[in-house]
Formats: structure tokens, sequence, C-alpha cells
């Protein structure tokens, strides 16, 4: 369809409007959280975005802005009858716009990589989803994360991530129906912590983060047992390899992939420790 520039109005997504976001990325496959909404929003209330066309809605993105240095493009979607159109172009722009000069991450459909090198982005890596069913033992070594102290958690995932997520995480690990487990050295600092959380389909695994294969494979299996027997999915970086072969060995399979991507640069992440990446969405 046809879309005329002095048509499209972009304006600011409330909370509220974060359900259609969450329902359009589920009509994608993406199988978004069910809890998601608040996590993602008060993230950073101001970098969702909604394209309307004569008062509908017809296309939307998020553009959020973690600090100072860092953002991450998501939920980058426009209804089908107005793809082909400028609309994807006019929504980029605004979450270009408002990102401005920071290194920004998205997670690119594979079939479109040549879309987003036009705007400037480069492949980093892959990340691919697996699925299975959900079969683990809680190890003795694995606690609540809740039972940690917040600041523990907010070091140990910058030290992993490069950048700051409080008000993320803050929400994250605290939503209806998930469970969130570390594994804490004797001083009480973390060396890994993971959480998973109920989807639209089964539960999904997110972050999984872990300084070494071993401490990965011990909160993989904790997680697994706290929702035994349902089906369960990991997004994992391919180029932690270990990682694939804890999913493969796990009997699960794999579902789609997508194209880790950056603008301006990349952050300073730990890359070899992460075992399964947060979320598509926000990174």
């Amino acid at each position: 369809m046809k879309v005329f520039i002095n048509d499209v109005v972009i304006r600011n997504m409330n909370l509220s409007d974060m359900q259609t976001a969450l329902d359009w990325a589920d009509a994608e496959g993406w199988n978004p959280g069910l809890h998601d909404a608040k996590a993602f929003y008060y993230t950073d209330p101001d970098g969702f975005f909604m394209a309307t066309i004569h008062g509908q809605p017809a296309g939307i993105i998020s553009a959020v802005a973690y600090d100072q240095g860092y953002g991450f493009i998501g939920f980058f979607i426009v209804r089908p009858e107005f793809r082909g159109s400028q609309l994807a172009m006019l929504l980029g722009r605004k979450a270009f716009n408002y990102l401005g000069n920071r290194i920004v991450g998205l997670d690119g459909v594979v079939e479109r990589l040549e879309n987003y090198k036009a705007f400037g982005f480069q492949v980093a890596h892959h990340n691919t989803r697996f699925s299975g069913l959900a079969e683990g033992e809680m190890d003795e070594n694995i606690v609540s994360l809740h039972d940690i102290p917040f600041n523990k958690l907010l070091d140990y995932d910058q030290y992993i991530t490069g950048f700051q997520r409080k008000t993320f995480l803050t929400h994250w690990i605290n939503q209806p129906g998930c469970h969130a487990f570390c594994y804490p050295d004797k001083a009480g600092n973390l060396q890994g912590y993971g959480v998973i959380r109920p989807c639209r389909t089964g539960y999904k695994i997110g972050p999984l983060f872990a300084n070494n294969q071993q401490i990965a494979r011990q909160l993989f299996g904790s997680l697994c047992h706290s929702v035994q027997n349902c089906n369960v999915y990991i997004d994992i970086p391919e180029h932690n390899h270990l990682s694939v072969k804890m999913a493969l060995e796990a009997g699960m399979t794999k579902v789609f992939s997508t194209a880790r991507m950056y603008l301006h640069g990349t952050p300073s992440s730990r890359d070899s420790s992460m075992f399964g990446i947060t979320s598509f969405e926000l990174g």
C-alpha cells in the first residue's frame, strides 16, 4: 500500500500500547514473555514509538537508551499491508535520531540484513533460538538470585554486558512466574546468573551469563528443573560454541536465527560469558 509521508504520525507509545507491540511480536513468531511489558517499557519510556496512519497503528519500533553510551533497537515491525513503503524508513530514522551517537545494537532478521547494512550496521555474530523439553536437576551450588544483594547483580551484569541495566533488571527478575538463580562464590560475588520466564508458548531462558561452561551448565540445569517437562527456549550466540554444545546435548533443536548487528562501534561486552542473550527485543 502506498504511504504518503503527510499521513504518517509517529508518537511515543504508552504502557498500554506495549500490549499491541507484544501481540505483533507474537504474530511474527517471536514468542514474547507474558509479563515483558513493564520491564521493557520502564527501561526507557521515551524510547518506544508507534506510527499511525489516519489514526490506525501501522508500525512500531523501540530505541531503548540504556545509558549515554549504548542503546538497542527492537520491536521493528510494520504491518504487512505497509511493508515496502517508506514507513520502515521513517520509523528507523526516528529511532536513530533518538539514540544519537550512542553505540546501537539490534538483532536483525537474516533475510533483511542488507536493509540494516544500508543504515550502516555491521554484523557481529549470529544468534540462534533453541527449543526443547525442560529437563534438569537443581544444583547444590545454585541459589535464588533474590538471596543476593541487588548491587552484586548490577555489578556482575555490567561486567558482562558492558553497560548498566538497573531499571530493566529491577523489573525483569521480579516478573510473575519467573525463576532467577545465581552462582555466588564464597565472598558472595556472582560467577553467573540466569532467569527463566513464562512466555506465550512455554518458558524462555534469558539471560544466561556465566564465567565458565561448568557454571553455565549448573545454572541451565537448575533453570530447567524449575519448569520441569515444559517447553523451554534459549537464544544462544552462535560464536559461543560451548553454549551451542550445551543446548544440543540437552536435546534442543534450532528454531530460527538472527544477526546481532552494531552501529557506531561495539560495546565492551564479555561475549565468552554469554551463554544465552536476554531478549531479541532489548538485547
